[in-house]
C-alpha cells in the first residue's frame, strides 16, 4: 500500500507572510465580532432594534475571517515544516 503524498501547492508562501496574513485575519475577525456584540447590545441602550440584514452581514464577515484564519494557520504550519526540511538538509 502506497503512502499518501499531498500534491504540491500552487502557491508557496513563506511562514512570515502566512503569519502576517493570519494575524490580519485574526484582527479583522475580532473587530467584526466586536461590531456584532455592540450591535446586539444597542437595543438595550437605545431601546430600538436595528435591521437584521446588518447583523447578518457582520456575522458572515466574522465567519469568513474566522475560516480564513484557520486556512492561513495551516498554510503557515506547512511553510514552517517546509522551511525546517530545507534547513535540515
Amino acid at each position: 500500500m502506497r503512502r499518501y503524498v499531498p500534491p504540491d501547492p500552487w502557491l508557496k508562501v513563506s511562514s512570515r507572510t502566512a503569519r502576517r496574513i493570519m494575524v490580519a485575519c485574526v484582527v479583522l475577525c475580532a473587530l467584526s465580532g466586536a461590531v456584532v456584540v455592540l450591535y446586539l447590545a444597542t437595543p438595550y441602550v437605545t431601546g430600538r432594534i436595528g435591521s437584521p440584514q446588518f447583523l447578518l452581514s457582520w456575522l458572515s464577515c466574522t465567519l469568513v475571517f474566522g475560516i480564513q484564519t484557520y486556512s492561513w494557520r495551516s498554510i503557515q504550519q506547512s511553510a514552517l515544516r517546509r522551511e525546517a526540511e530545507r534547513t535540515s538538509d
